[in-house]
């Protein structure tokens, strides 16, 4: 059997991830799960909230990454969970009727955010003897995920909650 491609395990983290956010999409369809409490905050734009949800991505990383160690269990965990509750968000705010309003928000930072997670979990699933015969494109990936992260957390913080 012949070395997958990098990209087989970029493609196969994608369809996990949209695949959960469909289910997501669709678990909101039978649950009732409102977002009227989902309003932009300014006063949420300051270093402490930056430093907050940089915290959080990172730990996100870190349990993609994980999967390397851990028979790919938390990667996969972790697209699907995560893609599960941004699918039963948007639900959420489609059902309560904000969604429009909150669209550019979410994908403002979100596009930066889930390509982080994305590139992340593309090297854990391609795993350590993939990394061990391309440690400098792997390396690559890694530090692209976390300047990526760190691009999104700014967006999250100073810019979605104006749009």
């Amino acid at each position: 059997m012949g070395e997958k491609k990098l990209s087989h395990y970029f493609s196969l983290a994608l369809v996990i991830f949209s695949g959960s956010v469909l289910l997501g999409w669709l678990t909101g369809e039978f649950v009732d799960f409102r977002m009227e409490y989902c309003v932009p905050n300014e006063s949420f734009s300051n270093v402490n909230t930056f430093i907050e949800i940089l915290t959080n991505n990172s730990k996100v990383l870190l349990i993609l990454a994980s999967g390397l160690i851990l028979f790919r269990i938390p990667t996969v965990l972790n697209l699907i969970v995560n893609g599960g509750i941004l699918g039963l968000v948007m639900n959420g705010l489609k059902s309560d009727h904000l969604l429009s309003t909150h669209i550019l928000s979410l994908l403002a930072h979100g596009i930066v955010e889930i390509l982080a997670f994305l590139l992340v979990a593309m090297i854990a699933l391609a795993g350590i003897p993939y990394i061990k015969k391309n440690r400098g494109v792997s390396l690559l990936f890694v530090m692209a995920s976390v300047v990526l992260l760190v691009v999104a957390a700014f967006i999250e913080t100073f810019v979605s909650v104006k749009i």
